[in-house]
């Protein structure tokens, strides 16, 4: 038996939360929405960790909330920064799983309220938990092309380890409810199961699962085991990620999903490329990045 600790409110516990694979899947394994009673009122959330990430961006979907999350470790490439989203002020709950330290996140500005610590199991496969489907407004009206940060005066390092005089930030739009509820909506179907790239997928595919009462599992492509089972009766899954530029990340994914048998597409909240594929499969793309 796992047990959830909600150190803001003792009443609230749920059973084996999360299931955290050693194969570079992390997958939820029961009803969050009793740590929704958890969240400070008016707070927004931050994940700090794979739990933490997975479990915090399911409970700001379910709550309408924007998003963000914390890096331990600060990306070798783009802004470098330890906090991805749009974090500036305001009240904050952390979700996180295991060690953190809210010294760090009121250094950057937020004034942590509340905390959720989820546990974990390592290697137990990812048998997944179907997210409530609730009644979905439909997105405000956004730009994809306005809501996406196109930065100079620097140099920056992509992640193919090309210096540019520019550089698109894409997490933080990514990471706000509307545009990662219009990016959903545009999907199409229903899928068994969606599967956010972390870390830039992860609020996407969260939002995506609970608008389609779907499975939800982050993959790191980082950990990725290749011959790693998504979960039983997967016939069809969903890859969501923020951005697609050589995509080597979506191409770990889409061996795994070959390796499990299921139908597999993939979808990018933007692009630098007109058209993007992978292997076997195109990339479907919600806006074209263009720097003006």
């Amino acid at each position: 038996m796992i047990e959830s600790v909600c150190e803001a409110a003792d009443s609230v516990s749920v059973d084996t939360p999360l299931v955290l694979s050693d194969r570079g899947l992390h997958t939820l394994t029961a009803d969050p929405r009793p740590l929704l009673a958890a969240v400070a009122p008016g707070s927004r959330l931050v994940g700090v960790g794979p739990g933490g990430v997975l479990v915090g961006a399911v409970l700001a979907a379910l709550s309408r909330r924007d998003f963000a999350f914390y890096r331990r470790q600060r990306k070798g490439h783009g802004t470098r920064q330890h906090i991805e989203g749009r974090h500036g002020g305001g009240q904050w709950t952390v979700v996180h799983c295991g060690a953190t330290d809210p010294d760090l996140l009121r250094a950057a500005g937020m004034d942590v309220v509340a905390e959720i610590r989820v546990t974990r199991e390592e290697g137990t496969g990812a048998a997944g938990f179907i997210l409530p489907e609730p009644e979905c407004a439909p997105a405000e009206p956004v730009s994809l092309a306005d809501s996406v940060e196109l930065l100079t005066g620097s140099e920056f390092v992509r992640s193919s380890g090309e210096r540019v005089d520019h550089y698109f930030e894409t997490l933080a739009a990514a990471h706000t409810y509307d545009v990662a509820a219009l990016f959903a909506d545009t999907l199409g179907g229903r899928p068994d199961l969606v599967a956010g790239v972390m870390w830039g997928g992860c609020y996407l595919a969260a939002v995506a699962a609970t608008r389609r009462g779907a499975q939800l599992t982050l993959v790191d492509p980082d950990g990725l085991d290749p011959a790693a089972a998504l979960g039983p009766g997967i016939g069809s899954v969903a890859f969501l990620d923020d951005l697609v530029n050589s995509g080597t990340d979506f191409r770990r994914c889409e061996r795994l999903a070959a390796h499990t048998g299921a139908r597999a597409t993939f979808h990018a909240l933007y692009s630098p490329h007109a058209r993007a594929d992978v292997d076997r499969h195109p990339v479907a793309i919600g806006h074209r990045l263009v720097r003006s």
